[in-house]
């Protein structure tokens, strides 16, 4: 039985889709061993050191795009924290989710076998990924108002929170007009539904990310709705 390409797992990088050209992807944290070891000591001994965090992706692409030479531009930069990465793990809404905004430290360039073109990255973030959950793969919304499914935010015990948010959008594509995301909250989802964090307006052809943070209680249920007029395909993830 043929296997559907990364049909599970989605990584997007500043808007750009790159699950279906996945070859293989993985996420890990280090901890750099630091040497306390002085002159009196009969024995090396070490310490755990700060966490490290990064994404390594390998994937294929058409040669014609260059991508080595953005790749080239990019590399050490993290204008402004402009890379957004968003790992999505599950297709539903409430998939794990990994995100955070890094820095390309490092890639190879392509190498040919037959007609595939293959790239191996290695992606770090500014601090920690942090991991929470999403709102679901490539969601489409097509008019003012339109919204998204509920997530329950924590579980039923939980009725609110001080711990405030962090959400990631990767805009994938606008279609038409203007695209505006806003994160909503409610009580169970069955009282008033009110903002909680409003991403910046998205127009335009181009693939962009972006992410920002609400602070204050936020309520068990949330969801994701459109205040634009246009027509757009987003992921949004999100910690709490």
């Amino acid at each position: 039985m043929a296997k559907i390409l990364s049909r599970d797992a989605r990584i997007y990088v500043g808007g750009y889709d790159l699950g279906t050209v996945t070859l293989n992807m993985s996420v890990g944290r280090q901890i750099v061993a630091v040497d306390k070891t002085v002159i009196v000591d009969a024995a090396e001994s070490f310490v755990g050191g700060l966490a490290q965090d990064n994404i390594t992706w390998d994937g294929i692409y058409d040669d014609g795009t260059s991508i080595d030479a953005a790749a080239a531009a990019l590399i050490g930069s993290n204008a402004a924290g402009t890379n957004v990465i968003t790992v999505l793990i599950g297709t539903g809404t409430g998939a794990r989710s990994i995100s955070g905004t890094a820095m390309l430290t490092s890639f190879n360039y392509p190498v040919e076998k037959t007609d595939l073109v293959k790239m191996v990255s290695t992606w770090q973030p500014d601090q920690k990924w942090d991991v929470g959950i999403s709102f679901g793969q490539a969601l489409s919304f097509t008019a003012t108002g339109s919204l998204g499914t509920i997530q329950n935010n924590f579980p039923a015990t939980t009725s609110t929170s001080t711990a405030g948010m962090t959400a990631y959008l990767q805009t994938l594509k606008v279609i038409e007009g203007t695209i505006q995301m806003r994160i909503q909250h409610s009580t169970g989802g069955t009282g008033a539904w009110v903002d909680y964090i409003t991403f910046p307006a998205q127009t335009g052809t181009s693939p962009s990310s972006t992410l920002a943070t609400g602070v204050g209680s936020l309520q068990s249920a949330v969801r994701l709705r459109n205040s634009g007029t246009g027509t757009g395909t987003v992921a949004v993830a999100f910690k709490r």
